[in-house]
């Protein structure tokens, strides 16, 4: 919209301190004595011709394009930081959930916790500050009335109010289905202060019909809670205040209202496992049982399939709002990891037992720290569980440690027997069915653990990232599940690879084995190197499958994987075996067992053969780099 040519207004009003954009057209018009429709036109907010049905869309509460908030500054002669922070988008980086509402590339975006078109409101306030412009005027129509977690007024120390005192409906009620910035645009003579609301009844026959609106003054009070009743609520509402300040970041940063969204709504679909917790106790509890009775009958009424916002929504009313609110920050005020995911953990199972799809949609499309992910995540004996269905397995599968220095590619296929002697044998030897194999189990199961740790994700995931067939995976999950006695026998599982990751995270020189894995991928001994390994031994040695073998034995000291996974015992890019895997591994079980002095020999030399290469690989530039081309 180009602004050339424009006429300023002949008068205008200053904005009050935290006003919104609504609240100060209100008090503009009613200065000159225009409706809001035609004031809209004369600002450039709408191109609509006079004499046409004006709208103004509620997602301008929101923000402003760029040449309307120009056009609309040069009309009001407001300066263009004045016109912007009429609107709510400064809030973008301090509440997210805004950031998902509005009108963004040409779409406007839903969400029920970014802001209502409707407001709540503190009679007070709008009684204003005894000036003559507010005397004459009211007092300003605030910004974060807008926002569903504002619903006490600190300064006054009360519950905002929610509806008009006469005909009950919220500020701002919809009209045949459709909300607005200001409703009834065109009805005159109005004060700012006065309700615009149609009042309820049989709609007019004809569409276009006006009624007369209600008009009843915002400015009697009517919503009283008890001052005890009241205090918890007020702090609460003075902490969210402190995290809303756009003057500087909180520490907590917009992980402090994600995680109170996702709590809040975790807390409405589950109820009332919720309300066990803590039974309500004062009219604000009272007002959230109601709240969430209601919405569950109506869900129940509601045709299979449909599935509305409303149902995970903020409570519209500021009794309920606050209850619900300040039960979501109690439980989250668990800091300890174990506290926090008893607290949470049960709302989670009851969300996905009562409202499977309502709940895998929070867990989908909510935002939340991964603190909180991890203590809402399933475990099914010392693994995270990814659920039942699919779409349900996003949000819950956060690191499961709550921090770590170490890396997903620093862990090992299968941990060093080292390892597994100093912190798992303990757990090896709990298993009910005896067997040399359990060791490599249980050392498989832990480095599977170790990156469940750092990087999340199911064991299916964990076998991924470590370049581990889901076979072999599932095969020492699986095995160790059938043999460990109980969950007494799991803590020691956990609490020995719980050992084994402070070792890591304590380690300066940590190995990045992914980053070997890959610059081997395709490597074997050369023809020149395995020369001078054998010179001097059997020349039963000098044979292309124990060159293979070999090669397999340094893969395997260089990268702590198993031989099984060797690049050369698998067809490139298929994971199958290769045709002589066989004969490959019967080699290798003569080089590893075999006490005859030629194979003691040949160990010797390919255990420092694969020191030096390791060596190598961690040197190189770049992972495409061939580690062997040059040997100190």
């Amino acid at each position: 919209m180009s602004t050339t040519g424009s006429r300023s207004l002949a008068r205008s009003l200053a904005p009050l301190a935290d006003e919104s954009l609504p609240g100060y057209l209100l008090r503009l018009a009613h200065r000159l004595d225009r409706t809001p429709a035609r004031l809209a036109q004369l600002t450039r907010l709408v191109t609509e011709p006079r004499g046409r049905a004006v709208r103004l869309p509620a997602h301008l509460l929101v923000s402003l394009r760029p040449d309307a908030t120009e056009a609309f500054a040069s009309a009001t002669r407001l300066s263009l930081p004045e016109a912007e922070a009429l609107g709510l988008r400064q809030y973008c980086d301090v509440y997210p959930p805004l950031a998902g509402a509005g009108l963004q590339d040409g779409r406007v975006l839903q969400n029920p916790w970014g802001f209502s078109a409707s407001t709540r409101y503190c009679p007070t306030c709008l009684d204003g500050d005894g000036s003559s412009v507010q005397r004459l005027h009211g007092g300003a129509w605030q910004r974060q009335w807008h926002l569903p977690v504002v619903f006490a007024c600190t300064l006054h120390q009360r519950l905002l109010e929610d509806r008009c005192p006469t005909c009950h409906q919220p500020v701002n009620a919809p009209f045949l289905g459709r909300a607005g910035l200001i409703p009834n645009l065109n009805a005159d003579g109005l004060h700012p202060l006065q309700c615009r609301n149609h009042p309820p009844g049989n709609a007019p026959a004809v569409r276009r019909t006006p009624r007369p609106p209600c008009a009843a003054r915002f400015t009697t009070r009517h919503n009283f809670v008890p001052t005890a009743d009241l205090a918890p609520y007020l702090a609460l509402q003075e902490r969210i205040q402190e995290h809303l300040s756009t003057d500087s970041a909180h520490p907590d940063g917009p992980s402090y209202f994600n995680d109170l969204v996702a709590v809040a709504k975790l807390i409405t679909i589950s109820w009332p496992a919720a309300a066990l917790s803590r039974p309500g106790t004062s009219p604000m509890d009272d007002a959230l049982a109601e709240h969430i009775t209601t919405l569950q009958d109506q869900a129940a009424r509601r045709p299979a399939g449909q599935h509305g916002l409303t149902m995970i929504g903020p409570p519209p009313t500021a009794a309920a709002c606050g209850a619900l609110l300040l039960r979501a920050e109690q439980l989250l005020n668990e800091r300890n990891p174990q506290q926090l995911r008893a607290a949470v953990h049960p709302l989670a199972a009851a969300a996905g037992e009562r409202e499977p799809l309502r709940f895998a949609g929070v867990l989908r499309r909510q935002p939340m720290s991964e603190s909180l992910a991890r203590a809402l995540s399933s475990q099914d004996r010392a693994f995270l569980a990814a659920g039942r269905r699919k779409h349900a397995r996003v949000r819950l599968l956060a690191p499961s440690r709550e921090a770590t220095r170490y890396t997903a590619t620093e862990v090992p296929q299968i941990i060093p027997t080292a390892w597994h002697e100093r912190h798992l044998e303990a757990f090896t030897a709990q298993l009910r069915v005896p067997s040399r194999a359990n060791g490599k189990h249980v050392r498989r199961a832990a480095a599977l653990k170790l990156v469940e740790m750092t990087a999340g994700g199911t064991w299916a995931d964990c076998a991924t990232t470590l370049d581990m067939p889901r076979g072999y995976a599932s095969t020492s999950v699986d095995l160790l599940r059938e043999r460990c006695p109980g969950d007494a026998t799991w803590h020691l599982f956990q609490s020995g690879v719980e050992a084994i990751a402070a070792e890591l995270d304590a380690d300066p020189d940590r190995v990045d084995y992914a980053r070997r894995r890959r610059t081997l991928s395709a490597w074997s001994i050369p023809q020149e190197h395995w020369s001078e390994l054998v010179h001097g031994l059997a020349g039963s040695l000098t044979r292309a499958q124990v060159r293979t073998a070999a090669s397999v034995l340094v893969w395997t000291q260089v990268t702590e994987g198993e031989a099984q996974l060797s690049p050369l015992m698998r067809e490139g890019g298929t994971g199958l075996r290769v045709s002589d895997y066989a004969v490959i591994g019967r080699e290798i079980n003569q080089l590893l067992y075999l006490t005859v002095r030629s194979q003691r020999v040949l160990r010797e030399r390919l255990a420092a053969y694969a020191a030096d290469l390791a060596a190598r690989c961690d040197r190189i530039p770049s992972l495409t780099a061939d580690p062997t081309a040059a040997r100190p």
